[in-house]
């Protein structure tokens, strides 16, 4: 499949990602996965939004290049990159500073290795992985050519992102606060 006969795909259900002219379809996500994700976007977009350092978006396409068009579960653009988002048709056309995958029950291997060695090939500077499980919470950043893990923290840890300074989250609180089900 082409990237121009992707782009004419009606809105889903289903859902797909291109990869290299494949369709990649996306499961609904879990429970878990959309509590995590709700959680990290509601403390990720006060932080951005009162540190004036660009926008957050949940799950929204992202034309990384001619061949991958992904949709993260979040992702961040700085304010200088914020023209790569189209409010036309509410999509990202470039790279965005920061990606974050919540990784998939259903095929982690898609999130750790496919995804991460993609989203590296595209210039994504910074790389988080969550996982729903253990709620351990991983960020790469890009640097000579191969991601090197910057911070890591388990469940009930604070995560110190290197990407945001002077953020400290605890993942586990947070769902807690939310009611979500631990």
């Amino acid at each position: 499949m082409t990237k121009a006969e992707f782009l004419t795909l009606p809105e889903g259900p289903p859902d797909f990602e291109f990869e290299h002219g494949e369709l990649i379809p996306m499961p609904r996500p879990h429970s878990r996965h959309q509590d995590i994700a709700t959680a990290l976007a509601r403390v990720l977009q006060v932080y951005v939004a009162r540190n004036q350092l660009g926008r957050c978006w949940v799950e929204i396409d992202v034309e990384l290049n001619e061949d991958l068009t992904y949709v993260p579960d979040l992702v961040f653009l700085t304010t200088e990159h914020l023209s790569f988002h189209s409010e036309k048709d509410g999509r990202i056309r470039g790279v965005p500073d920061l990606v974050i995958e919540i990784v998939s029950r259903s095929n982690p291997g898609r999130d750790r290795v496919t995804k991460f060695n993609n989203y590296l090939a595209a210039g994504v500077p910074w790389y988080w992985l969550i996982d729903t499980e253990s709620l351990i919470q991983e960020e790469y950043h890009a640097e000579a050519g191969r991601y090197s893990r910057t911070a890591a923290a388990e469940g009930g840890e604070i995560f110190r992102p290197a990407a945001f300074p002077g953020l400290a989250l605890d993942l586990k609180a947070l769902l807690e606060e939310q009611g979500a089900i631990l």
